[in-house]
């Protein structure tokens, strides 16, 4: 299933996009999580959405929208994922491509792909 998560901005106003493939609904918040957590440092918060379903927020679902940052905590198939989307976040033209701790973030995800 395709998933677009929307990273929002203080004003809770769209600061930046990205769309990704996952096999559920479990998986889908884990990744969004991680690259919310990620780009924090210029996003206040996120949506995702799972075409015009509102998947996160969802009253049931927001403690699960906040995973275990830890790289080894994520299978290697889901670190490949996100480091994938994160890159792409870098890449994008979006404020939140500037993130500092995006940057971090991804740096932890390539040296742990090297272990």
């Amino acid at each position: 299933m395709f998933y677009r998560l929307y990273f929002l901005n203080a004003a809770q106003r769209i600061a930046a996009r990205d769309e990704f493939e996952a096999e559920n609904d479990e998986t889908a918040i884990t990744i969004a999580g991680l690259l919310y957590d990620a780009c924090s440092d210029l996003s206040s918060g996120f949506e995702l959405w799972q075409s015009a379903r509102r998947v996160v927020p969802d009253a049931t679902k927001q403690a699960a929208a906040h995973p275990n940052q830890s790289s080894t905590a994520i299978t290697l198939q889901l670190q490949s994922v996100v480091l994938e989307r994160e890159e792409m976040l870098q890449q994008s033209q979006w404020l939140i491509a500037r993130s500092k701790r995006l940057q971090v973030r991804v740096d932890e995800l390539r040296k742990a792909r090297f272990r």
